[in-house]
């Protein structure tokens, strides 16, 4: 455990996890049984995190659970509140790298909790909207978009990974990107995932908002690699490396992200929202779900 941890500020950290289910799986009206189960089997999971800080937070949840759960429904605090506290504590107690791998943790907790209850008879979604819109205002709540979170970061970041799709909305990543990459002498790669090529319903975008009838895989490949040299030159960061990739997004983003040895994904929350071709919610979610490294929203 980090030496700076006070004992209020780990009963704040120890209470995270149920402020997740409070924002999460009361979202669609009450907290039932399959949420809570769901809570306590990832808490255990949790426990075995590779980064010790996390680790040891959630060991000590796993062993009071009963008497983190008496403190929550003691606690009088909104939700969005309380998470605000947990991201206060980490401000205090942790460093950046550890405070981030938390607030992942935390996210990727409330994805789990959302999925336990969802869907019926297997069939539709298994996140509601409400729960959705629960899941957005945790990260905000964390403030996991804080630059000044990663600007502090004790070790820096060499490898910088950004997905594009084309879009001006998921262009908002390249100008944090282009400040990390200058404070940490970072290289930096931009990648377009490029969907598997279907001749019947294949497209390409031709400035913004366009659709074209794409001739080939080929020409896909094409206008992929146009359009990222275009962004670099309007970046000014000639030095940034270009990839086009075939898959589906969120499996070729990590993929590529293991290969190209990334230590950090910055990246859009959304995307185009006409094409919707990259940046869905959904992508992004499955994106932190399964990347190693701490992904940057």
């Amino acid at each position: 455990m980090n030496d700076e941890l006070s004992p209020a500020d780990l009963r704040e950290l120890e209470l995270a996890p149920v402020w997740i289910l409070s924002a999460v799986g009361a979202a669609d009206g009450k907290i039932d049984r399959a949420e809570r189960a769901a809570l306590q089997e990832v808490i255990q999971r949790c426990a075995g995190h590779s980064d010790s800080f996390v680790r040891a937070v959630f060991v000590s949840v796993a062993k009071n659970f009963e008497s983190v759960w008496e403190r929550y429904m003691a606690d009088e605090r909104f939700a969005v509140h309380a998470l605000e506290a947990v991201a206060d504590a980490l401000d205090r107690c942790a460093t950046p790298t550890q405070a981030l791998h938390f607030k992942q943790t935390l996210v990727q907790l409330g994805m789990d909790v959302a999925d336990a209850s969802g869907g019926v008879l297997g069939i539709g979604g298994k996140r509601s909207g409400v729960e959705k819109a629960a899941l957005t205002r945790v990260a905000q709540s964390l403030r996991m978009s804080s630059r000044r979170l990663i600007a502090a970061s004790q070790s820096g970041f060499s490898s910088i990974l950004v997905p594009l799709d084309g879009s001006s909305e998921a262009e908002a990543a390249l100008s944090l990107a282009r400040s990390l990459a200058a404070q940490f002498g970072a290289r930096v790669t931009l990648l377009e995932v490029v969907p598997e090529y279907r001749p019947s319903a294949a497209v390409a975008v031709d400035g913004p908002g366009v659709l074209v009838p794409a001739a080939s895989a080929e020409e896909l490949h094409a206008l992929a690699n146009a359009y990222l040299a275009s962004a670099v030159s309007s970046y000014g960061a000639e030095g940034w490396e270009r990839v086009v990739v075939d898959g589906a997004p969120a499996e070729a983003i990590v993929g590529y992200s293991r290969e190209f040895g990334a230590d950090l994904i910055v990246m859009a929350t959304s995307g185009s929202a006409g094409l919707k071709r990259l940046f869905e919610g959904k992508v992004t979610e499955d994106v932190v779900r399964l990347s190693d490294v701490p992904v940057l929203l």
